[in-house]
């Protein structure tokens, strides 16, 4: 009798204990809620009450809308100003003088990275996603010698022959009116080229038969899932091995999204493993040292050359040399064709300067005529870039700006999409104009020039924007020398194929697109 009724009471404690569940799970919400409304470091700011006490806000349009929160939050600035609370920890700025304050050098402020930033793709290790100053600036060091201007034009010989063989192979390929992706064919291309900065050796995806479609959608389904796995990053396990565990319905992007990762750890292997036969980094010959042999040599903990951590940075630097460089090509080929004038001016201009279209010249020579500098110009511009915001903490000092002070701790972050996009300085932002950079030393153009934030800035500057100049000059030029006015557009839809509407951190077409697809007249181009 004494136990019944002693597992009686203990009933009875833990009903009353289940019972109050409820009530603590309400009042710690509301501490929460206060807190981030009245007690944060962020506090001062204003913004949607939702999307301060909660990221549920901005999951919402990250994940139900599609990559638009980016497009909300400039409707926000509308509402609170050039300074808006986006979500419980973050402030988000759109007044371009903020810029050089906020993305500055080394020498004038320490400049961290935000978790929250760094949990929307698997490369959390990289160079680019490294959080604390420091560490980034040591990995930095590693990579700058390879992408400084004097080795990308010893590059250049290696770009030539790629965008060589990128015209042959749309020749090949658009014979007899056969259609081809141009999104696939400069994806390849600009992947054949990083890869080989990366590793030594080229992908060689231009001799695909479908010009490195799946690596591409791989490449899609990765960004899109990002914004999944940043609010959620428990699901980064799951995603990794449900393409495993699929059946033939499961989206072939996703199984091509895990088949890049495993090709990625298979190269890196490769790498670590030639780097070790070699010895000592005096028996590597000079100019066959990679990024990665530069890393393994260096002196840095051993972490820092972990199979897991290179691996990672491959993803990072080979996602990033090629979706977004790619992505200007597409832009710039597609407006072209899109203005018969305007691609009529530039093959004139391309044909005056380079009379036998089997020579390429260097892209030092390419920068000097006028029409083609507007016309990269203007694509890059109208690519977007990265859509996504870039945040940064000041870990020591907060941030002055006026009467604005954004305390030291605080993720602050712009978009550079909204630089580009600005009708102060670009007027009819969404028009392809190449006249607004002409002359290109004008007062009007180096407005434009210096609004032109595609490569971001500060001690966190896009690593490769030497290599993306020099491989736009001279696709475009080649591409539009050779194939410019045979090329013709196929089925597309520029809100459907072409159009950014989603931030995925690349910048995404819609989930219908087909890519810029084209077919080639037959004929000669000269």
């Amino acid at each position: 009798m004494e136990q019944l009724l002693q597992t009686y009471t203990e009933l009875r404690q833990g009903v009353s204990t289940y019972a109050l569940l409820p009530l603590l799970f309400t009042l710690y919400i509301a501490g929460i809620s206060l807190y981030r409304l009245y007690f944060s470091p962020a506090s001062g700011f204003p913004g949607p009450k939702l999307a301060i006490v909660s990221y549920w806000y901005e999951f919402y349009y990250d994940f139900w809308k599609g990559g638009r929160y980016t497009w909300k939050i400039r409707e926000l600035h509308d509402v609170y100003g050039p300074f808006v609370r986006i979500n419980p920890h973050e402030v988000h700025c759109n007044d371009p003088d903020f810029f050089p304050i906020l993305y500055t050098n080394s020498s004038k402020r320490k400049s961290d990275k935000s978790k929250w930033l760094i949990r929307q793709s698997w490369t959390r290790d990289s160079t680019f996603k490294t959080i604390e100053h420091d560490l980034h600036k040591q990995r930095r060091a590693q990579l700058n010698p390879f992408f400084s201007k004097a080795s990308i034009r010893s590059l250049e010989p290696l770009m030539a022959s790629k965008v060589d063989r990128v015209c042959q192979r749309l020749q090949h390929l658009a014979s007899h009116g056969q259609v081809v992706s141009l999104t696939h064919a400069f994806a390849a291309l600009t992947l054949d080229i990083v890869s080989h900065v990366c590793f030594g050796v080229s992908y060689n995806t231009l001799e695909d038969d479908d010009l490195c479609k799946d690596w591409y959608e791989g490449m899609v389904v990765a960004s899109r899932g990002g914004n999944l796995v940043r609010h959620l990053p428990w699901i980064y396990t799951p995603l990794r091995f449900l393409p495993r565990l699929a059946t033939a319905s499961t989206s072939a992007g996703m199984q091509a999204s895990t088949g890049r990762q495993k090709e990625l750890e298979s190269t890196v292997r490769d790498v670590i493993g030639r780097h070790n036969s070699e010895g000592t980094k005096e028996a590597a010959k000079p100019a066959s040292r990679t990024i990665f042999d530069a890393i393994l040599d260096a002196n840095v903990p051993a972490e820092e050359k972990s199979e897991p951590r290179l691996v990672n940075e491959a993803h990072s630097l080979t996602g990033a040399g090629a979706m977004t460089t790619a992505k200007a090509m597409e832009q710039t080929i597609y407006y072209l064709l899109r203005q018969p004038d305007c691609m009529q001016r530039l093959f004139e201009e391309l044909t005056a300067a380079i009379p036998d279209d089997a020579v390429i010249p260097s892209s030092a020579v390419l920068e000097k005529l006028p029409y083609l500098t507007a016309v990269v110009h203007e694509g890059l511009r109208l690519s977007k870039g990265v859509p996504h915001r870039f945040m940064r903490i000041s870990p020591d000092a907060s941030y002055h700006y006026g009467h604005v002070i954004i305390p030291r701790g605080v993720p602050v972050g712009m978009t550079l999409m909204d630089f580009v996009e600005d009708p102060d300085v670009y007027p009819d932002p969404q028009s392809f104009d190449p006249e607004r950079w002409i002359p290109f030393d004008g007062p009007a153009a180096r407005k434009c020039r210096d609004n032109l934030l595609i490569f971001g800035g500060g001690s966190r500057m896009c690593v490769g924007i030497n290599m993306a100049w020099a491989e736009l000059y001279l696709t475009i030029a080649v591409v539009v020398r050779r194939l410019g006015p045979r090329l013709r557009l196929a089925d597309v839809d520029f809100e459907r194929d072409v159009m950014v509407v989603e931030d995925g951190f690349n910048a995404l077409a819609s989930r219908d697109s087909k890519g810029l697809r084209i077919t080639l007249e037959p004929g000669v181009s000269s």
